[in-house]
């Protein structure tokens, strides 16, 4: 059920177009999300300090 009322099929031409739909696509959305989650996920550990993981990996 749509939410919004450019998501209705009916009414959605009336208040914007196809190209402005798809910025606000709920799927454009959730991908956008998991990129920037895969994003945060390849930074470095902000805690970690130099060295930090030669000393973990040489102490066990």
């Amino acid at each position: 059920m749509p939410s919004h009322i450019i998501d209705y099929t009916l009414f959605g031409d009336l208040f914007s177009t196809p190209e402005i739909r798809a910025v606000f696509d709920e799927r454009a959305m959730l991908r956008r999300w998991c990129d920037v989650e895969a994003a945060l996920a390849r930074l470095p550990d902000p805690r970690a300090t130099p060295g930090s993981r030669e000393r973990s990996s040489t102490a066990s």
